[in-house]
């Protein structure tokens, strides 16, 4: 059992958690659909699961490497990204519940956590890396045998997560800009991230723009339904007491790139880390995770300002749940909580299994 102290997130910034109960994971249990998808670690094993919105577990697939992002292929498979630098993906077979394939990187080269689909459902695009210093963009067919039909340059090293824009022909990268080996970064001081946007189907560059300091590192990002896009960062820079950077931006392209309004104060307590950015379904709001200050930032997309911050312990991905008209987050102590909105913004538990680390994402099926 788990008593009411023990289920705070904590009352700073954001209020207390109201506490509406508890699901349980357990091998065996089969809810009617799979609806999330997230990697996890249980403490021995890295896994990639698959749950309700209630936190019914569908399954919890164990696997040698550590998973970053998901993405349902279609209402059968699902394809789980290999984290930074990892040279696996996974396919799953979400009726049968088993790992149906794995993709492996070529020699020298790496998956950097994650992809997505175009507007049929028919190619597959990740962000890849290669070790001669090059980031590009592979176009796998999204069906077995999987084969990789094409590559194109991101204009930029360490690619990381990517979306079409409405259209679906425009294709945004956010290059993080750091190039690493084994997971060390060699290149602080001459980095240069950037969001870079393309016609996805010729890898054509249409446009490219900078953060305002040279080692903030754009790596998350959330399209909203107008076709701007929310970034979010990590600031590699010295100096975060005396002057902290701007971590959430926002660009609409053929636009400049436009920091959301927050005070020193606010920017400073994100401890210069944004782990998962997510829109709303009617564009109005954003949230954004902050693992390393244990911080959850609703942002008001009307006024472009930060509205409030929820305290949530190692809080790790956030996705909207249309079902619930709520923001749903995970953290590392195995709980997944709602943001509300309405009638006013406030945390509720919805399941929690301490036995699980949620990794940086959670993504609706």
């Amino acid at each position: 059992m788990i008593n009411r102290r023990q289920m705070l997130l904590g009352a700073g910034a954001g209020g207390i958690l109201s506490v509406v109960g508890i699901g349980l994971y357990r091998n065996g249990t089969n809810p009617e659909s799979v609806q999330f998808l997230s990697a996890a670690d249980t403490g021995s094993e890295h896994c990639l699961l698959g749950f309700s919105a209630n936190g019914q577990l569908a399954y919890c697939l164990p696997v040698p490497y550590r998973a970053h992002d998901a993405r349902p292929l279609d209402e059968r498979f699902a394809i789980y990204f290999a984290r930074r630098p990892g040279r696996h993906c996974y396919i799953v077979d979400m009726q049968e519940k088993r790992i149906a394939a794995t993709l492996v990187a070529e020699d020298g080269q790496h998956f950097c956590g994650h992809g997505v689909l175009d507007k049929d459902g028919h190619l597959l695009l990740t962000s890849y890396a290669f070790e001669r210093q090059m980031g590009v963009v592979n176009v796998y067919e999204a069906a077995a045998p999987f084969r990789k039909l094409r590559e194109f340059d991101t204009h930029g090293l360490d690619p990381h997560q990517l979306a079409f824009l409405p259209d679906g022909e425009t294709l945004v990268v956010a290059n993080g800009g750091i190039l690493t080996s084994e997971r060390e970064m060699l290149d602080l001081e001459s980095m240069e991230p950037s969001l870079a946007y393309f016609e996805a189907k010729s890898g054509t560059l249409l446009e490219q723009v900078f953060p305002p300091h040279h080692q903030i590192s754009l790596r998350h990002l959330a399209v909203t339904p107008d076709g701007s896009m929310i970034v979010g960062a990590q600031a590699h820079t010295p100096g975060i007491e005396d002057s902290p950077h701007p971590l959430v931006f926002r660009h609409r392209l053929g636009g400049a790139l436009q920091e959301l309004g927050a005070t020193a104060a606010d920017w400073r307590s994100m401890d210069q880390y944004i782990a998962s950015v997510a829109v709303s379904a009617d564009g109005r709001f954003a949230l954004t995770t902050t693992p390393r200050g244990s911080l959850v930032s609703l942002w008001d997309l009307e006024s472009n300002r930060i509205q409030k911050h929820f305290s949530v312990r190692d809080v790790a991905g956030v996705v909207w749940a249309p079902e619930e008209n709520s923001f749903l987050v995970s953290n590392g102590v195995g709980q997944l909580v709602y943001v509300r909105l309405r009638p006013e913004p406030r945390l509720e538990l919805a399941a929690h299994t301490p036995q699980l680390q949620w990794d940086n994402h959670l993504v609706l099926v």
